[in-house]
């Protein structure tokens, strides 16, 4: 049974090549903006503790 679904899915392989190009092209940048994100919120939170308005303190850690 497994070597007929690895068959079947080896013919229509056609189908899920543009499918996971499209992931790929879609995830790589959500994952980065999600880790970037999860790394420098401390440190703009930490500045705007720090009476920084939030919008200076972005600015400034992303430049």
């Amino acid at each position: 049974m497994l070597g007929l679904n690895i068959f079947v899915l080896s013919k229509i392989s056609f189908i899920f090549i543009p499918v996971l190009e499209f992931i790929g092209v879609i995830m790589l940048p959500v994952i980065l903006a999600g880790l970037l994100y999860y790394l420098l919120n401390p440190i703009v939170d930490f500045m705007e503790k720090h009476k920084i308005n939030r919008l200076v303190a972005i600015t400034i850690v992303l430049f």
